[in-house]
């Protein structure tokens, strides 16, 4: 593993790392237990302990050669050197703690590849950035935001974008596109799924929101995004149950093109961000890009720069 470049998490299970260490002395653990090893190939007897009756039995049936074991002392003396999780360290032995911590950790290296947000993420940073203030800004435990525009503004294309960036910090994450267009039960079921609750029998939407609550608890620390919401019954079905339950540091992140879906909901002013279009410069931008390939004009085209595309658009991404 050490010779691919593997990722390598220690975890260190009623033993220290000071234990497994290479010693000068070679009296760490792994120094200890493959030199007992190393032992049977070398005939080593002692008549009196019972290390050497027990090498004396497994020299019958020797199932390795001295090199790979010195290749596997010399990987272990390697992995003992990296920084793992320690039971010890985990408030005295919180087995509880430590199985959470190796758990954010390991969400964090094996993680589902990042959603496509745009082939050109132009004026993409500026509204992201809008959000991220929002949310800073955003009470409640958990939070919930949301952002509020048009249809064709960009809505999905910011929350794909703050997705991305924000689901490293969570141990779980859920996305739910274009929840306007799906039944609400499958909806339902591909939350619990996405958590990491699966083979979840739904058959309505009530039974949906009695197994939400029942499967998901405070230990599910979770970003969820519901996107392109246009009915209140969507929240009662998907935004209720979640936030009763989950870990009170979890976001939940809606997009809709009706702010008073939002607010009838019990979503706060402050916490619904209001997208902006593109700026002239910026539309220009994007449509060069499109057309041309390149964010300006060729030559022939230059008069593009003055025509009425842009204020056509009012600040709409969409060609």
């Amino acid at each position: 593993m050490l010779e691919l470049g593997a990722t390598i998490i220690p975890i260190f299970y009623h033993v220290t790392p000071g234990e497994l260490k290479r010693t000068q002395a070679r009296d760490g653990v792994y120094a200890r237990l493959l030199s007992i090893l190393q032992c049977i190939f070398l005939c080593a007897r002692d008549e009196s302990g019972g290390y050497a009756r027990a090498l004396r039995m497994l020299e019958k049936k020797p199932r390795h050669d001295s090199d790979t074991i010195k290749k596997w002392k010399n990987a272990l003396f390697s992995v003992a050197e990296i920084s793992g999780f320690e039971l010890n360290a985990c408030n005295g032995g919180d087995e509880g703690q430590l199985v959470d911590e190796v758990v954010q950790k390991v969400l964090q290296e094996v993680r589902r590849p990042p959603l496509d947000v745009a082939k050109y993420p132009t004026g993409l940073a500026e509204n992201v950035k809008g959000l991220d203030d929002v949310i800073a800004a955003a009470k409640g435990e958990p939070r919930i935001v949301a952002i509020v525009g048009p249809g064709g503004i960009g809505k999905t294309t910011v929350a794909k974008e703050f997705f991305n960036g924000a689901r490293v910090t969570y141990n779980q994450n859920c996305f739910l596109f274009d929840v306007r267009s799906k039944s609400l039960d499958s909806l339902q079921s591909s939350l619990l799924e996405d958590l990491g609750i699966s083979n979840v029998q739904i058959k309505n939407v009530d039974e949906g929101k009695s197994k939400i609550k029942m499967h998901l608890s405070s230990t599910h620390h979770a970003l969820v995004v519901l996107d392109d919401v246009d009915h209140i019954d969507q929240l009662d079905a998907l935004l209720f149950p979640v936030k009763d339950v989950i870990h009170p540091k979890s976001l939940i992140l809606v997009t809709s093109r009706n702010k008073d879906v939002l607010t009838s909901s019990g979503i706060m002013e402050s916490s619904i961000y209001t997208m902006k279009g593109l700026s002239p410069q910026h539309s220009q931008e994007l449509f060069c890009l499109h057309a041309f390939g390149k964010p300006y004009p060729v030559v022939r085209f230059v008069d593009t720069r003055k025509n009425s595309f842009a204020c056509t658009l009012s600040g709409s991404p969409i060609l």
